[in-house]
């Protein structure tokens, strides 16, 4: 199955917020539009997730449940209740059951515990009930299960048990007869957000703490486990979560704990520099192999002994067991997808449901979501157990999988879940009936577009924004995990070179980009497969990366992790231009005379040729410009360009007394031609643009029909603007003083690219300290990146811009400009005017 190629999605930018983050806080344009992403939209509560710390943590107290819960637990250990912590198999039960097993002990009760097996199903049952209960235990505190329990506790009442249930689970329509702590049976009591069930149990840990008066701070011992259980079980790493982890990261790389430091050392981890990748692509899945293919008390036994030597034992012999794990996914994932390539195709069906009596019940959930990334659709894998057939489900962004199964429920036995992921239980002989149910559900409720996977970008960059302190600023943004995952940015119109195959077996690609002033290095982790593709890597191209930091012979650098690459596209809408206002009248044109409008400057002109060209095209007639020479023309071509496509109008310049084009020419067009050498198209509409010295001959041999948009003479006084001229030698260092002391933004006109990049690359040395604002524009930037420097300017994140297109006509009149250097001296008197502004 060839490689799906995957839609590029890019918030809209909202330039006002983000240049107020980007003043506030004092940090790039980048991190700021990321953090706009994240739903982080005002100073405070980007301070907050940047700089928070312990002290920020939600009130436990206010969790719904928690002083019913916690005057239970206080009044069982001074009654010396027999207290057991009931818990669940995953990572998120065991640490939970690990943090207040813990704590109880260390308050100097000797609570016991209970993990169910697999095979025993999550959560309560009456089994493990009767035997806590023929134990001498009374009180249950359930951690990461318990809110669907409702009439397993009332069963166990009967008993002689009392429970507290601590869960994170969606609660049923019943809740347990007993006190309940669960977020999400009041969310709205507090804004501690998705707490995992590791959190919600640290929370009653908290809350304990305090009741019992002990010393605070005591309390955050337990941030190690918590960060294992939370970034396991892939809650948002957002609000009380991200500081959990955060601080969390913190107390594991330096926990004492015998169990993290065995379970580092097997997974040949520095423990010192142990990051969230790492706890869920190395730690989680060894501690989840327990529950999975043996019994979960070996990972919970390792996380609460004491003793060196066992924890070494224990965390060998999760080792092994995940070992075996990873040879019966990589078993399983053969074969089912070789199922999935069978018959019917994989293409055929919106629902992919396989079975087989062969595969091993622990490990069908990871294959399931493998599957599910690699075709980009909902996968169900079945266990054939005799009679019955044991199931694990994975969805897709949009489509919920919970939902269709429940839709087949008279089919199945059992099924349980959420949107994104079901387990379920059916009689093995109802397989091919539910696996055309729910296709046929899932063809009923698909969307349209819904096959095609999604890469979610944060920002676009421009080249020299690439830098070490970018990519330190982004780190701040960790731990990453979901709900804050790793930016991802987006690089225009790039120009790449010595791409090549490297790896083993040739399966990634290295490459370089070219930038104006750098080059930098990529690589692209299973993306060679691309240079089969039909991609011209000799184009220009679009990258889609995440920024590390590459340490290489001693040096460090700036390097590319390439997500995705695509041909080059352009933007069709502009929020950067928006701004621009036109005026509410025009003049028309008419059979006897032409029509003239003195404009006070470029600026009313442009947006006057604008209105023009927007009404023509909605008479589908074409336009046709007529300017007085061919400098004026190149002048205008890309700002119209720039400015018209969002509207979907082409330009295109003139080159001969007769043009040839390709069809007809209709509206949504505009063709650029110079007065005396192009001959104008008969059918458009004529537009002469006429400037001071020539206002008077123009609209004396201007044509009936035709349209004038010309300047008024200007006055001595209006040349006050012209402060002084540029000195011949030092022009850098007059550019200099003026930033230095001018407050407002300086535009720097020249009329060559390389000039451009040469006062940029001057600035840049002379005022480090502003570099992520001074800016550069110029015709080789696509346009999606003149936008930025453009939206830049018009908020006021950009001191200083250096063009040679004159950009100011493509701004709000809010912009502030005061100050204009013209590096270069003007063609002619019209040029001058038209980067002059003046005020009139």
């Amino acid at each position: 199955m060839n490689r799906l190629e995957k839609k590029w999605e890019l918030p809209d930018a909202d330039w006002c917020r983000q240049s107020l983050l980007t003043k506030a806080l004092s940090i790039s344009p980048v991190t700021a539009r990321v953090l706009l992403n994240r739903g982080i939209c005002t100073p405070e509560e980007a301070r907050l997730f940047l700089k928070g710390s312990l002290e920020d943590l939600a009130c436990p107290w206010n969790l719904p449940g928690m002083t019913a819960a916690v005057q239970r637990i206080t009044d069982g250990i001074k009654g010396r209740d027999r207290i057991l912590v009931y818990g669940d198999y995953d990572v998120d039960g065991i640490t939970a059951t690990a943090v207040l097993v813990s704590f109880l002990r260390e308050i100097g009760v000797s609570a016991g515990y209970y993990i169910p097996d697999r095979s025993d199903g999550y959560g309560l049952n009456e089994e493990a009930l009767e035997a806590i209960a023929d134990q001498g235990y009374n009180l249950v505190i359930t951690v990461d299960c318990g809110i669907s329990a409702a009439a397993e506790i009332t069963y166990g009442r009967t008993l002689g048990l009392d429970f507290v249930v601590t869960d994170h689970h969606e609660p049923g329509e019943q809740l347990p007869d007993c006190p309940v702590v669960n977020p999400k049976v009041a969310p709205n009591l507090s804004r501690a957000g998705e707490l995992a069930g590791v959190g919600v149990a640290f929370k009653l840990v908290q809350a304990l703490a305090s009741q019992l008066g002990l010393t605070s701070g005591k309390q955050f011992d337990y941030l190690d486990l918590v960060a294992l259980g939370t970034i396991a079980d892939v809650v948002p790493l957002v609000k009380d979560n991200r500081l959990l982890v955060k601080y969390g990261l913190i107390r594991l790389r330096n926990s004492r704990r015998p169990g993290i430091q065995a379970l580092c050392e097997t997974a040949s981890i520095n423990q010192e520099q142990v990051t969230a990748g790492q706890i869920a692509f190395l730690l989680a899945p060894r501690l989840n192999a327990a529950g999975r293919m043996d019994s979960p008390f070996t990972a919970l036994d390792l996380l609460l002994t004491d003793s060196v030597q066992k924890a070494r034992e224990l965390a060998f012999r999760l080792q092994e067991l995940n070992s075996t794990r990873q040879l019966l996914v990589q078993q399983v994932q053969i074969e089912a997808e070789a199922m999935a390539e069978g018959s019917p195709p994989v293409d055929e069906e919106p629902v992919l449901v396989l079975a087989s009596p062969f595969w091993h019940p622990g490990v069908i959930g990871i294959v399931a979501a493998k599957l599910a990334e690699k075709f980009f659709r909902p996968v169900i894998l079945l266990t054939i157990e005799g009679e019955l057939a044991k199931g694990s489900g994975r969805s897709i962004a949009g489509f919920d999988l919970f939902q269709a199964v429940v839709s087949c429920e008279d089919l199945l036995l059992t099924a349980g879940g959420h949107c994104q992921a079901v387990g379920l239980t059916l009689a093995a002989d109802r397989i091919d009936s539910f696996r055309r149910r729910i296709n046929s559900v899932g063809v009923a409720i698909w969307k349209e577009g819904l096959l095609q996977p999604s890469l979610q970008l944060d920002a676009e960059v421009l080249p020299e924004q690439l830098d070490l302190a970018l990519v330190d600023e982004l780190s701040q943004l960790e731990p990453f995990g979901h709900g804050n995952p790793e930016p991802v940015l987006m690089l225009s119109n790039a120009s790449l070179k010595n791409w090549r195959r490297v790896g083993k077996d040739g399966n990634h690609l290295k490459l370089q980009v070219q930038g104006d002033f750098a080059e930098f290095d990529c690589i692209g982790f299973n993306l060679a497969s691309l240079l089969e593709e039909g991609i011209d890597l000799n184009r220009p191209l679009d990258l889609a990366f995440r920024l590390e930091r590459n340490r290489w012979n001693g040096q460090v650098a700036v390097q590319l992790v390439l997500e995705d690459l695509r041909e080059h596209r352009c933007p069709a809408v502009s929020p950067a231009l928006e701004q621009l206002s036109t005026p509410s009248s025009m003049p028309e044109a008419d059979e006897e005379e032409t029509p003239g409008h003195f404009c006070v400057n470029g600026s009313e002109q442009l947006q006057l040729i604008l209105e023009l060209v927007l009404a023509a095209k909605s008479q589908n007639q074409p336009v046709c410009l007529l300017f007085p020479s061919q400098r004026m023309l190149a002048v205008y071509e890309k700002l119209l360009s720039d400015s018209l496509i969002k509207y979907n109008v082409t330009c295109q310049r003139l080159h001969r007394r007769t043009p040839r084009i390709g069809s007809e020419p209709s509206g949504g067009q505009v063709f650029l031609a110079v007065e005396g050498i192009n001959s104008p198209l008969g059918e458009s509409r004529i537009v002469r643009l006429a400037y001071p010295q020539w206002d008077d001959e123009a609209r004396q041999t201007g044509s009936s029909g035709e349209i004038l948009l010309g300047f008024r003479e200007l006055d001595p006084e209006d040349y006050e603007f012209i402060r002084k001229p540029l000195p011949a030698r030092d022009k850098l260092g007059y550019i200099e003083a003026l930033i230095r002391q001018e407050k407002g933004p300086v535009f720097i006109y020249t009329n060559r690219k390389k000039q451009v990049l040469e006062i940029y690359r001057g600035l840049q040395l002379l005022f480090p300290h502003k570099k992520g604002n001074i800016l550069y524009y110029h015709q080789g930037l696509c346009f999606s990146q003149k936008e930025m420097i453009l939206a830049a300017a018009a908020y006021g994140s950009a001191e200083v811009i250096i063009a040679n297109e004159f950009v100011e006509l493509l701004l709000p009149d809010h912009s502030g400009i005061e100050n204009r250097v013209i590096v270069d001296a003007p063609y002619s008197c019209d040029e001058l005017f038209l980067k002059s502004r003046p005020r009139g």
